[in-house]
């Protein structure tokens, strides 16, 4: 009985990877809390939950949103209620870390196969693209998900790609860079196959960030193994080129002025200091769910792609310092602990990189990440020193 009770978890966390807009099934919200109460009705034993971890449990599920939704209605609720109340039930998503920690869940191997379901419905929609040689994106974003799912066609540096973009795509990068180590540290041709597979899906996303990242960090596993192996050295020499050439190409696409994505953001960024009309906007934030004119888009929205500097326009400098705080604690966990380059360590900085330009933090899905990077890190920490295989990564287990 306490084996199924304890796939309830990786259920909850299925439905978030495949449908992170609750659209598909509209049953994420509901699931959250049966695995809440279970988690809590199942166990017992919450002397698990230590000072520390309830201070930044408290702190994002509670104080942050809070603070966020008053600071909105303080400010005459310029906006729409419903997206404070949105943003709201985002951030206590977090509380997810509390049935991960009590049913003593793998998040590491969570975010490294969850991931992995989004790959046969973003390849599935490519065969059409195949099939059919004039793909018409608006055609099929009418009978596809639009919500969880966007397409398009997008021009990179003159050349013509679709675009299949799974709002969780990229959580593929914890797949990438699992497979990736496992690779380096035991082999396999199945191993080569799966990197191939998610890198593939993670280029069709059309994303930059993704692409640049799926090359990026499997190549940075892989430069720093300690193998003495003729198949490594091999690796190493073609990973250094792959990289650097993939690096070169991100900053062209960045410093192209012209790229319709970098035009939408810089003005994204200029109507969003526009829009502070007081040294208190600054200081205090607007609040949670607050909406702005963004000449980006030329609509009212309250969340851009600047993750960062929304969290500071909407919770604004004490709060975002702290909540930029909290996102650091796994990565210097790690790095206090000498496994700056464990796998998980990589994938979860290639995330908060990639949300520098995505909306991927104040949402249910980041809070999940998030909270699986604390949890994993502080329990990692109790490795010392941590076990290594003779290529210099933490051993895949």
């Amino acid at each position: 009985m306490q084996n199924m009770v304890s796939l309830l978890p990786w259920l909850l966390v299925a439905v978030v990877v495949v449908d992170p807009a609750d659209s598909f099934f509209s049953i994420k919200t509901p699931l959250f809390f049966l695995v809440m109460l279970i988690s809590l009705f199942y166990f017992r034993n919450i002397s698990l939950l230590k000072p520390p971890f309830l201070l930044i449990l408290l702190f994002v599920s509670f104080i942050v949103p809070v603070y966020g939704v008053f600071v909105f209605f303080i400010n005459d609720a310029s906006g729409n209620p419903a997206h404070a109340l949105a943003m709201l039930k985002a951030f206590l998503f977090f509380l997810i870390i509390i049935p991960l920690l009590l049913f003593d869940s793998k998040v590491d191997k969570m975010l490294a196969y969850t991931p992995l379901l989004i790959i046969p419905v973003t390849l599935s929609i490519y065969s059409l693209f195949i099939i059919n040689a004039g793909f018409d994106p608006e055609l099929y974003s009418s009978i596809i998900d639009s919500n969880n799912i966007k397409l398009a066609m997008r021009d990179v540096l003159g050349i013509k790609l679709v675009m299949i973009y799974y709002l969780t795509s990229p959580l593929l990068l914890f797949s990438v860079c699992f497979f990736s180590a496992k690779y380096v540290t035991s082999g396999g041709k199945w191993n080569i196959v799966f990197i191939g597979i998610i890198v593939f899906a993670m280029y069709l996303s059309g994303a930059r960030a993704n692409i640049v990242m799926a090359f990026v960090l499997p190549s940075l596993i892989i430069l720093q193994a300690r193998s003495k192996s003729l198949e490594h050295y091999f690796l190493k020499l073609v990973s250094l080129p792959i990289a650097i050439i993939v690096i070169t190409l991100s900053v062209m696409m960045l410093s192209d002025s012209g790229e319709i994505s970098n035009s939408i953001k810089s003005l994204h960024f200029s109507s969003i200091i526009n829009n502070f009309t007081w040294w208190g906007d600054v200081v205090f934030g607007q609040g949670l769910g607050s909406e702005y004119y963004s000449y980006g888009k030329n609509e009212i929205i309250f969340m851009s792609e600047l993750t960062y500097v929304e969290i500071f326009r909407q919770l604004g400098l004490f709060f975002g310092f702290l909540l930029i705080a909290v996102l650091m604690v796994p990565i210097l966990t790690m790095l206090i602990k000498g496994m700056f380059f464990h796998w998980f360590n990589l994938a979860y900085i290639g995330y908060l990189v990639i949300s520098a330009t995505n909306p991927l933090l104040m949402n249910s899905t980041g809070m999940f990440v998030l909270a699986a990077a604390l949890l994993f890190s502080m329990r990692s920490s109790s490795l010392s020193p941590p076990a290594r295989h003779e290529t210099g990564v933490l051993k895949v287990r």
